[in-house]
């Protein structure tokens, strides 16, 4: 009997023994599955910024392909009024979107708007004096270029009209810094021409004129890089992201060709304005995207209260009402997009 009983808990302990080891198998499984979810939900997460930089390489591609063709065909070997053509393009576009938002439907990226008339209105005024050799065209000129380069860190900034959250402070203070460094270049070089009398030549040639010219490409960088955030951060947002992500694109195309190709230009001596009027041109299609996003959320929104139980007659004025609560939905979306995107 006590033979029986012993053969009886040698066996009750091999079993738990038994499912003690299966549990900790299952465990370990599971842990290399959770292990293995996190990895790739890892991935997924910066698969966004992928897309972003593939799309806007391709765009770089096809830009850089046809201003090399337009080189190739230029007969009298210089193109130069394009430039500040183009720029005065973008500013009657922006104010006319600066007034639709105004009259007829309330834009939540007004401010992008704003920044785009400055940035190219004052930037066609530099664009225009840069040839000159006269004092104060060169004075103009510094003064004009810098502040058009404040409506750039406006639009990079400011402009996207997102909920705060790390990703954009982080933008505004590279804003900051950046603009900070160019405008204190800007100062050095009016020094350099106002009590040096330095010459137009010589201040191309100086450290002020390269540090000055080196903090414009930064400022390429800052734009760039604002439109990244924009649509890391509302990526979530199903509605309107393909639109996102082609006006994220293409702004990082734009002001990679336009501080990277002028500059090989230059090198083979050949003036053309190509690569900064093909940019001008990508600025429309973001400015467009924006007012499409802007007017498909008024239209949903519109809808959306028509079908309410109890809708009765018009319930907004001008889009203010319609778009104030579309607006606050988005950001509430973003909010809980900015979180995702930590």
């Amino acid at each position: 009997m006590l033979a029986a009983l012993a053969h009886t808990i040698r066996r009750a302990e091999a079993t738990a023994s038994e499912a003690r080891d299966e549990e900790s198998l299952l465990g370990m499984q599971g842990g290399d599955q959770k292990r293995g979810g996190n990895v790739e939900q890892g991935r997924d997460h910066y698969r966004w910024c992928y897309w972003v930089l593939s799309m806007a390489a391709l765009l770089l591609c096809v830009m850089w392909q046809y201003s090399e063709w337009y080189v190739g065909r230029m007969t009298d070997g210089e193109d130069t009024g394009g430039g500040w053509a183009g720029d005065f393009l973008i500013l009657v576009v922006a104010v006319s979107f600066i007034i639709s938002s105004k009259h007829v439907v309330s834009d939540k990226y007004v401010i992008f708007y704003w920044g785009t008339a400055i940035a190219y209105g004052l930037g066609g005024v530099g664009h225009f004096l840069e040839g000159s050799s006269d004092a104060s065209m060169v004075i103009g000129y510094y003064i004009s270029m810098t502040l058009a380069f404040g409506g750039d860190a406006v639009r990079a900034g400011w402009g996207y009209a997102l909920p705060s959250s790390p990703a954009v402070m982080a933008q505004r203070v590279f804003t900051f810094c950046a603009y900070g460094a160019l405008c204190a270049f800007a100062l050095w070089n009016l020094k350099l021409v106002l009590v040096d009398d330095t010459s137009k030549e010589d201040l191309a040639v100086s450290t002020a004129g390269r540090m000055y010219k080196a903090t414009q490409i930064l400022m390429g960088v800052v734009e760039a890089s604002g439109s990244i955030v924009w649509y890391g951060i509302t990526r979530p947002q199903l509605e309107g992201r393909p639109l996102r992500l082609v006006a994220a694109a293409v702004n990082v195309a734009a002001w990679t060709l336009v501080k990277t190709m002028p500059l090989m230009f230059a090198k083979q001596g050949i003036a053309t304005t190509v690569a900064h009027r093909l940019p001008h041109y990508c600025q429309y299609i973001i400015m467009w995207v924006m007012h499409t996003l802007t007017t498909k959320g008024y239209v949903n929104s519109t809808t959306r209260l028509q079908h309410a139980p109890g809708a009765s007659a018009p319930l907004v004025k001008q889009g203010e009402v319609l778009l104030g609560h579309a607006a606050s939905t988005d950001s509430a979306s973003a909010g809980g997009g900015a979180c995702a995107a930590k």
